[in-house]
């Protein structure tokens, strides 16, 4: 028998309820940036049974949002359950952000879904979503004073970026816009 240090071991995952808020008070105060999402549509599951890998090169994944299967979406309509999109995130990161870094988090894996649901995920229209560089910068993710997007003033984002995004020509989608 091959010991795997248990990396081969299947994910166990709880519903983080928390983050179903956010992104519900995200598209509520921010509906020009986030008109292509659907909260209820959305789950955020954290992973609890293993701890977040050791970036390499970069940094590493913080999140990760999926779109479900046709077949695994049709058993779960079956059952009354429409969700259409999993976002995936380590429950020790979870635990250890801020509600701003949450907020900021969360934004970055919902601006992958596109309009009308159709296609794969929408993906970065840079190594980032441009809008979301031009408001914090290239390093966004591991600042420490993010602005609190849902109990602070409303963030002046640039919508202009957010349209093109979602209405340029080429309107490229991948299938899990988060995997290289």
């Amino acid at each position: 028998m091959i010991d795997y240090g248990g990396d081969m071991a299947e994910k166990e995952y709880i519903v983080i309820e928390e983050a179903a808020t956010i992104i519900a008070e995200l598209k509520n105060k921010y509906p020009k940036i986030l008109w292509a999402v659907e909260p209820s549509s959305v789950v955020t599951l954290g992973i609890t049974n293993k701890e977040p890998p050791e970036g390499k090169k970069q940094p590493r994944r913080m999140a990760q949002i999926q779109k479900i299967s046709p077949i695994m979406r049709a058993v779960l309509f079956h059952h009354g359950i429409h969700v259409i999109y999993t976002i995936e995130i380590n429950m020790v990161d979870w635990m250890g952000w801020g509600p701003a870094r949450r907020q900021w988090i969360l934004l970055h894996e919902v601006s992958h879904i596109p309009a009308l649901n159709e296609g794969g995920l929408v993906k970065h229209d840079v190594e980032d979503f441009a809008f979301m560089i031009e408001a914090e910068g290239v390093d966004w993710a591991i600042k420490e004073n993010l602005p609190d997007l849902i109990h602070g003033d409303t963030y002046k984002f640039n919508e202009a970026l957010v349209t093109r995004l979602h209405m340029k020509d080429e309107y490229v989608l991948e299938e899990n816009a988060d995997k290289k």
